[in-house]
């Protein structure tokens, strides 16, 4: 997908996901999912697709798959990939995003959260950080 299309019609879930990270490199912007092994989890292998098909559906753009590290140079387990068309360097890009986030219905002084504002936080938090489901809180490594 190319970046300028995307930034056109940007979810939140994939909004929080290039917030919380993304990387540029030989002409692509990819946002990266990490997915490890938990003593908390079983069948961990198994799991991944599950995983895969969970960020899809948080996904408007159906775009996340399986990263294969050798050819991407990227880490993380899942990635979704941009056609950087605009040439847009990590600053120019990080602006675009920041701009998205706030012509966005992200912010309203209500204290009950919308979905779209559940959705962001999730692509933000969920995407490179953890679940603590005991205390009930989320943290970004």
């Amino acid at each position: 997908m190319l970046v300028s299309c995307f930034l056109n019609a940007i979810d939140p879930f994939n909004l929080g996901v290039l917030l919380s990270r993304f990387q540029i490199k030989n002409g692509c912007i990819y946002g990266v999912c990490s997915y490890k092994a938990s003593k908390f989890i079983h069948g961990y292998e198994e799991s991944k697709e599950q995983v895969l098909k969970a960020l899809n559906t948080l996904s408007v753009h159906k775009i996340w798959r399986f990263n294969q590290e050798s050819v991407t140079k990227i880490r993380g387990t899942f990635v979704f990939i941009l056609e950087n068309d605009l040439q847009l360097d990590e600053n120019s890009f990080y602006k675009k995003l920041l701009n998205s986030l706030i012509d966005n219905d992200f912010f309203n002084r209500s204290h009950s959260m919308t979905p779209n504002q559940k959705r962001f936080l999730s692509g933000f938090f969920e995407s490179g950080g953890s679940i603590d489901t005991q205390r009930n809180f989320l943290t970004s490594d």
